[in-house]
């Protein structure tokens, strides 16, 4: 934004972000505490969370390619590896919610989140984009990209959607967020030819049940079933999930259909 129109604020908020992607302490490997320097993050165990992955990788990629800074690329294709390692089960290749460093492993256990694996499915095409082709993590971040995308195909409902709870089949709730993100980064990953063209059918389903579920009134549009700010909460983390209130309109359920509409519109 600040390219397009050169507010300052635009650089200042630019500026702000990579001072703290470069600088922010590390907790395991490259990566900081995910609610940083928040009043929560003083109370709440040191975690690395699954939105990190999409927060913390495609802006790097995107700013180190504009200004060929070949050091902070390396560190934004380095990104998918890592959370990978932490946070993707090794056997149903799904994400977990968050990676707890005192405990040493991922939290909650046993439960996969929506929206959680929705930022993965559309960050990985995203940041590849920025990648040469030659880049050496190039093939490293196809692959889970692939293999993420196959454990999730058989999570989609018959209608579209994908659940806030992805292996809780209709004991939890459909959710919009998750289900854009996923069409996005399924449109996105077939026009570039990192996946097959299976995913395009699934994709435009996911889209097309978002869109039907839109509501229109007094000539604004609204985006509908997405579900709230999602912390793993420590105590009864199920029933966390569960009773996040859905609501319309969120911005990153309204962003992440953008992403999908955008995608869409290349992909005819």
């Amino acid at each position: 934004m600040y390219k397009k129109t050169g507010n300052r604020g635009y650089k200042y908020l630019t500026d702000r972000v990579l001072n703290y992607i470069k600088n922010a302490p590390v907790i395991i490997d490259d990566l900081p505490n995910h609610l940083g320097t928040s009043p929560e993050g003083k109370f709440y165990p040191e975690s690395i969370w699954v939105d990190s992955l999409m927060m913390f990788s495609v802006f790097p990629a995107i700013y180190a390619t504009e200004n060929k800074d070949s050091e902070l690329l390396d560190f934004a294709a380095r990104q998918p590896g890592v959370y990978a390692k932490y946070l993707q089960d090794k056997d149903k290749k799904l994400w977990y919610h968050s990676y707890w460093v005192k405990r040493n492993s991922p939290y909650p256990p046993h439960l996969f989140w929506g929206r959680g694996n929705g930022w993965v499915i559309a960050a990985l095409p995203m940041i590849l984009d920025y990648l040469p082709d030659d880049h050496r993590r190039r093939g490293e971040i196809i692959q889970i990209l692939q293999r993420s995308s196959a454990a999730l195909l058989n999570y989609q409902r018959k209608d579209g959607y994908f659940e806030t709870i992805l292996n809780r089949p209709g004991k939890t709730y459909r959710e919009a967020s998750a289900t854009a993100l996923i069409a996005s980064g399924w449109l996105h990953g077939v026009r570039c030819g990192y996946l097959e063209e299976k995913y395009k059918p699934a994709a435009v389903k996911a889209l097309e049940a978002i869109i039907n579920n839109l509501e229109y009134e007094n000539r604004r549009v609204y985006m509908t079933e997405i579900s709230g700010p999602t912390i793993p909460l420590p105590l009864f983390p199920y029933l966390g999930y569960r009773f996040v209130p859905r609501r319309k309109n969120y911005p990153y359920g309204i962003a992440a259909l953008i992403f999908a509409a955008i995608e869409y519109s290349k992909a005819l």
